[in-house]
């Protein structure tokens, strides 16, 4: 029944959803071309019922409020500002002041733009700033403390133009990060292209990358072909437990390898520290006499199985047909 009803959610057609969750519980070789149409006419009427629903939920109403009341900016050259004071509360031990900010970036920035003011009000101010979401900042202070928040004002006035300030400062750096990864990217990646008739046949891509593992700001990826992303070396040296070994194990035993891993995928291979392309061809070119053998007899295995396969088969239907005609 509840898979029913979850079938049922986003179509009119209870029916339909019933029968679609039976089909589902059935082998596939057993269902007909009609029952795949049928499958098929479902699984669309669903997904556009889905995507119909789904455009008008809400994921964080939380979220959707505190946008509602950020006071955004038009421009991204204005800086942001004090619109106002919108709230003082008074305790028995403590005095709370509340600042609306004006002029607030844009929904993209505001995360960075709030780390960099919480920041700032940390290192320069006294009392307990709070960047929130709603683009209000607030400011505890012991009740004795009270009337300092009058002078909470200026504090927070400054730190705003000093956040203002340093985000400027993070985003010329960071545009200077940028030019100076893509012309190092394009020059190792022209340097190693330029090699390309060099590669071994199982390798299907080099590529350098400027992500940061293991305290390293650069690797070269290598992306093997899926046969060599799944073939088994053997090796008179490979530990007892482990007779056979992976491409990434040969590479990472090479002398001339210091670190050598695995990326998201069987495929890729991350290797540290960047060497000239020429010196990393050349490591690739003294494993490949191992790994092209190994996929060589794999390939030949596997053909000599299906070939097995397929001899076989032919025999038995064969023999039926010699039966059929005794």
């Amino acid at each position: 029944m509840t898979q029913a009803l979850q079938a049922a959610a986003f179509t009119s057609d209870t029916a339909e959803a019933e029968w679609f969750v039976q089909a589902l519980s059935e082998r596939g070789d057993v269902l007909d071309h009609d029952d795949a149409d049928r499958v098929i006419a479902f699984v669309f009427v669903w997904i556009l019922g889905f995507e119909a629903a789904a455009s008008t939920w809400v994921s964080d109403r939380q979220l959707r409020a505190a946008l509602a009341a950020r006071m955004v900016r038009d421009n991204r050259n204005t800086e942001a500002s004090i619109d106002a004071c919108t709230d003082i509360s008074v305790s028995e031990r403590s005095a709370e002041a509340t600042f609306r900010i004006a002029n607030v970036p844009s929904e993209s920035d505001y995360p960075v733009w709030s780390i960099q003011l919480q920041s700032v009000l940390r290192e320069t101010a006294s009392g307990s700033w709070w960047v929130k979401n709603d683009g209000t900042v607030t400011v505890n202070r012991p009740r004795e403390q009270l009337e300092d928040l009058e002078g909470d004002f200026v504090t927070l006035t400054d730190a705003l133009a000093l956040a203002e300030k340093r985000m400027l400062e993070e985003a010329v750096h960071e545009r200077e990060r940028r030019i100076v990864t893509a012309t190092r990217k394009a020059e190792l990646d022209a340097e190693v292209g330029a090699l390309r008739d060099d590669w071994p046949d199982w390798v299907a891509r080099i590529s350098w990358s400027n992500a940061r593992t293991s305290g390293s700001e650069e690797r070269w990826i290598v992306t093997l072909t899926p046969e060599a992303s799944r073939v088994r070396i053997d090796r008179a040296d490979a530990p007892s437990a482990k007779k056979t070994v992976s491409v990434a194990d040969l590479i990472r035993g090479h002398a001339r390898i210091e670190q050598c891993y695995g990326i998201g995928s069987s495929s890729e291979i991350g290797i540290e520290p960047v060497m000239p392309a020429g010196s990393l061809i050349s490591i690739l070119q003294d494993l490949d006499h191992d790994v092209a053998a190994s996929i060589k007899f794999e390939a030949e295995r596997a053909t000599q199985a299906e070939n097995q396969r397929q001899a076989t088969l032919n025999r038995i239907n064969s023999l039926i047909g010699d039966q059929k005609v005794r």
